[in-house]
């Protein structure tokens, strides 16, 4: 992802700071994707998870990335209408990601 945070930090507040922005949480929209279609093949039928994973992590890890693609699908559409409200997003999605991943390692 250095590329286009940098991009974000030399546009913000400047012309192409919507464009920035797009590329930004675009950039993690198909990263959702590919870490979620990763994910489900993994898990499908537990067959690339440790047998001692327990059901309640895996269902949680299920749940939390359902949030990914919406979200930052959502925040790709934000940076053209508001580009504080699209940056907040991706923010608030990496604070949520970072709580839930580490609870479902406990």
């Amino acid at each position: 992802m250095p590329f286009p945070t940098a991009l974000v930090a030399a546009y913000l507040g400047r012309p192409g700071a919507t464009a920035a922005a797009a590329l930004y949480s675009a950039t993690y929209c198909c990263i959702a994707i590919v870490y979620n279609a990763l994910w489900r093949h993994a898990s499908r039928d537990r067959r690339l998870l440790d047998s001692a994973a327990s059901p309640a992590a895996i269902a949680e890890i299920d749940r939390s990335y359902r949030f990914g693609p919406p979200l930052y699908g959502l925040a790709f559409l934000l940076a053209f209408v508001n580009l504080t409200a699209s940056l907040l997003t991706c923010l608030a999605l990496a604070v949520f990601f970072s709580i839930t991943g580490s609870r479902s390692r406990r």
